[in-house]
C-alpha cells in the first residue's frame, strides 16, 4: 500500500558550530536544551530575553508578537525569542553573547575579587551602568569569547557587586573569581529584570536564598527595611555545609540594626547546630513556620521572596502552593536554567 501521507523531511540547527536535530512542534531552545547545548536562558516566557538570539540563515516563526518583546531594530536584525519560536526550515543561531555588534554593552573595569566563602566571591566592577539590586546583566569576557547572565548583589555610585559561585566545569566562573584578573576589562548588557523592585502589600516578608544568591536576597531585604515599609524580615539562607556560608557579620549587623529581622542558615548536609546555623534544608524550616505558626496567618500575611537553584525554589514553591499562598504574594527567581511556576 503506497501512503498518502509523506513523513517530512528532518530539519537541522547549528549553534555554536554545532548541528543539532530540531523538532518542528517545539520551541527552538527546548530543541538545543535536548541536545544539552548551552546557551543563555531562564524564564521560558519571552520576559526574561536571555534566550535572545539572531538568525543568521533559515525561516522560524515566532508564538508570540514580538512588537511587544524586542524593538523594531532588532526584530529588523533577525532576532528571535528562541524560547517562543518554532523552526520552519533549517536554522542556524547566534546568541546574543556572541553577537555583541547588535547589543549595547558596556564597558567595566574589575575592580576587585573578594572571597566571601569556599565556593563564592564577590565581585565589584567599576561602570558608568545603572542597575538595581535583583537585576541580571550579561557579563562578556572578551578574554574568553564567552558571557553568561549575572545577578546584580549591590550597587554604589560608579560600581556594580555580582556574587559568583565557582562551578568545577564552568568557564566563566573561575576567570571571574580569579583575583590576578582585576583590573582587566569585562563587557556588561544592559540589566533586566524587576525581581524585588515593588514593595509588598505586607511589612512581612519571608526570604529564601539559595548559595550565592545571598548578596541579592539580602539587598532586596535590606533596601525594603531601610524604607520603613517593611519591619518583619525572616531570611533563610540555604547551603550545603557550614564552609558555604557568608556575610555573617553582615547579618548580624541587621539583626541588630532592625528588630524585626532574624535569620537562619539552613545547612543540608552537615550537623552543625549553633549561631544562627541549623541542620535542616530549607524547604522543611518554611515548613516548620506553617506548622508553628497558623497557615491562614502566615497566608494572609507573609511575602515570600526567593532565589537560588531550581530544586531549592521549585520545592519551596511547590510547598506554598499547597498552603493556598496567593501568587501575588510569592515573588521568585532562580539563577541557572530554569522557569519558575508561581501560579
Amino acid at each position: 500500500m503506497f501512503s498518502l501521507f509523506k513523513k517530512k523531511p528532518p530539519i537541522y540547527g547549528e549553534v555554536k558550530g554545532q548541528s543539532f536535530k530540531l523538532h518542528r512542534k517545539r520551541t527552538i531552545l527546548d530543541s538545543i536544551l535536548d541536545e544539552g547545548i548551552e546557551v543563555p536562558y531562564s524564564c521560558q516566557v519571552g520576559s526574561c530575553q536571555k534566550c535572545l538570539a539572531k538568525v543568521t540563515d533559515g525561516k522560524c516563526s515566532s508564538l508570540v508578537d514580538l512588537e511587544a518583546y524586542l524593538s523594531p531594530e532588532l526584530q529588523s536584525k533577525g532576532y528571535i525569542l528562541s524560547c517562543q519560536a518554532v523552526p520552519e526550515s533549517d536554522l542556524k543561531l547566534s546568541f546574543v553573547n556572541e553577537v555583541d555588534q547588535d547589543v549595547q554593552f558596556e564597558s567595566a573595569l574589575i575592580e576587585t575579587v573578594e572571597t566571601l566563602s569556599d565556593n563564592v566571591s564577590r565581585i565589584t566592577l567599576k561602570t558608568a551602568l545603572e542597575a538595581q539590586v535583583g537585576q541580571s546583566l550579561m557579563v562578556n569576557i572578551p578574554a574568553l569569547g564567552q558571557g553568561r547572565y549575572y545577578s546584580v548583589a549591590g550597587v554604589d555610585e560608579g560600581r556594580i557587586s555580582i556574587d559568583v559561585a565557582v562551578k568545577e566545569q564552568g568557564i566563566c566562573s573561575p576567570w571571574l573569581t580569579d583575583a590576578s584578573n582585576v583590573n582587566q576589562t569585562v563587557e556588561l548588557g544592559q540589566p533586566e529584570g524587576k525581581f524585588g523592585h515593588s514593595f509588598p502589600d505586607t511589612n512581612r516578608c519571608v526570604a529564601i536564598a539559595g548559595g550565592s544568591a545571598l548578596g541579592v536576597v539580602l539587598g532586596i531585604a535590606e533596601k525594603w527595611m531601610k524604607s520603613g515599609k517593611i519591619s518583619n524580615v525572616h531570611l533563610i539562607h540555604a547551603v550545603r555545609y557550614k564552609a558555604h556560608s557568608y556575610d555573617l557579620s553582615r547579618l548580624n549587623h541587621l539583626k541588630d540594626t532592625y528588630p524585626g529581622f532574624d535569620f537562619q542558615i539552613a545547612l543540608s548536609r552537615e550537623n552543625y547546630e549553633q549561631g544562627g546555623f541549623v541542620p535542616v534544608r530549607a524547604p522543611e524550616l518554611l515548613q516548620n513556620m506553617f506548622r508553628l505558626e497558623t497557615a491562614e496567618k502566615l497566608t494572609g500575611t507573609e511575602h515570600f521572596l526567593m532565589c537560588g537553584s531550581e530544586p531549592l525554589i521549585n520545592s519551596c514553591v511547590e510547598l506554598l502552593k499547597g498552603y493556598l499562598v496567593r501568587a501575588s504574594s510569592i515573588e521568585a527567581e532562580s539563577f541557572g536554567n530554569n522557569t519558575i511556576d508561581i501560579r
